[in-house]
């Protein structure tokens, strides 16, 4: 398994605080409801069906 901290020690400690709330506002605008929901709707049916009803209550 990839350990994430060591990726971002040694990837993401350039970006700013700066840098860092201009990306998170822009995949607040890009990342809608309705984008979340196309992408679980193409998960495997077993997984879609597994997770349906927690989906909807999010």
């Amino acid at each position: 398994m990839i350990n994430a901290q060591f990726i971002d020690e040694r990837l993401l400690h350039e970006l700013t605080r700066t840098d860092w709330v201009a990306i998170a506002e822009d995949l607040k605008r890009r990342l809608t409801d309705q984008t979340i929901e196309k992408a679980v709707r193409n998960l495997p049916p077993p997984i879609f069906a597994s997770g349906e009803k927690a989906l909807s209550r999010a």
